[in-house]
C-alpha cells in the first residue's frame, strides 16, 4: 500500500490493517482521531494482538510490502 493512500484510509476510516504474509504478520493502525495518539499492534496468527511501537522495523516492512485485509481477516488470523 502506498504512503498517500494509506495516510488517507486512515484519516477517513479511523482503522487499517496491513498483512505481509512474508513476515506472517498484521498490523493494525488505529488513528489519532480514535484512540488519542496514532497506535500500532501487531497480531501473529493464532496469537493475541500487542501494541508495538510505531518505530520497529518490522511495522515500516509490513507497511511497505504488505496489502490491506478487513477487520474480518483480522479477527480470524
Amino acid at each position: 500500500m502506498d504512503y498517500r493512500s494509506f495516510i488517507k484510509k486512515l484519516e477517513n476510516d479511523g482503522i487499517v490493517y496491513i498483512y505481509d504474509d512474508y513476515e506472517d504478520a498484521i498490523v493494525k493502525f488505529v488513528s489519532s482521531k480514535v484512540a488519542g495518539n496514532t497506535q500500532a499492534w501487531i497480531k501473529r496468527k493464532g496469537r493475541e494482538e500487542r501494541e508495538i511501537p510505531q518505530s520497529e522495523p518490522i511495522v515500516l516492512d509490513i507497511m511497505m510490502g504488505g496489502k490491506e485485509v478487513n477487520k474480518n481477516f483480522y479477527d480470524n488470523y
